[in-house]
């Protein structure tokens, strides 16, 4: 996982958005079609079962003529049938050309692969450069996944994220070597206020709306491409998912993510989820 350069992320490993703030290349992960190794920076491996709750989106390549699929972004298990992603790479798309891998560190081999039944992307999201609001979709799966040590779904956190919470981040994106990894990755970072973040960004803080949660740890570490829908994780809740980030990957700039706890009615009104 690594970041820099600002980019959005969107149901694919991360995401590339057209330049909108001064000195600064922004990007809104648009599928990354022209992107198709991405990955994250600054990580460590993961090891089987550490993120149950974690799965590989693959989905069509736009970048061929025929109906070869490959690996777009990260999506989290929340129930048996229902997986949350970035809007993006799901926008607009047929459900039938979707699948995901869950169960798996290693997208090479094992794991469970769930064909997806039916997509439901946030109804305010638009597919413009400057639109890191609402980055959010559902993906309904064709069949119930089989609960496992290596397969299990991760509990949302209702409450508002403040500054300064320890959380987990993974995902399949670049590593530091600026080449793609098979292997799932993940780092430990902290929340920051949307108040601290607007100050780190200086002329960028526009991106941060009260429904985006930054965070970040030093630089070297952080989302970069192919993170797009990465989970973030603290106290075992998720309370984000991989919207954008900087670049290049890992530099001092916070990354951005979708805050759980402001999509949390609209989460619950389409899903057979509950929240304790």
């Amino acid at each position: 996982m690594s970041i820099v350069n600002f980019r959005i992320f969107a149901a694919v490993l991360l995401f590339v958005v057209t330049p909108f703030a001064v000195g600064v290349s922004i990007k809104v992960v648009d599928t990354g079609f022209d992107l198709p190794n991405e990955r994250l920076v600054g990580g460590q491996i993961a090891l089987p079962g550490r993120f149950p709750y974690q799965v590989a989106v693959f989905g069509p390549d736009r970048n061929t003529s025929d109906d070869s699929v490959r690996l777009l972004c990260s999506g989290t298990i929340i129930s048996e049938l229902w997986v949350l992603t970035a809007a993006f790479y799901t926008h607009g798309q047929n459900p039938a050309d979707f699948h995901v891998l869950a169960g798996a560190v290693n997208v090479t081999h094992g794991g469970d692969i769930v064909i997806v039944g039916n997509i439901i992307v946030h109804p305010n999201w638009t597919s413009t450069s400057r639109d890191l609001e609402n980055n959010v979709a559902l993906l309904q799966l064709s069949r119930p996944l089989a609960w496992s040590k290596f397969v299990s779904a991760v509990e949302l956190k209702p409450r508002f994220v403040g500054n300064g919470v320890r959380a987990f981040v993974s995902g399949w994106g670049h590593t530091e070597t600026g080449r793609p990894t098979n292997n799932l990755r993940y780092a430990q970072i902290y929340t920051l206020s949307n108040e601290r973040c607007r100050q780190r960004l200086g002329n960028n803080s526009h991106i941060v709306f009260s429904s985006t949660l930054c965070a970040a740890l030093h630089r070297g570490v952080g989302l970069c491409l192919g993170d797009a829908g990465v989970p973030l994780v603290a106290s075992n809740r998720l309370i984000g998912i991989g919207s954008g980030f900087f670049t290049p990957c890992g530099s001092e700039r916070p990354d951005l993510y979708t805050r759980i706890s402001s999509y949390l009615d609209w989460i619950l009104e389409n899903t057979n989820v509950t929240v304790n």
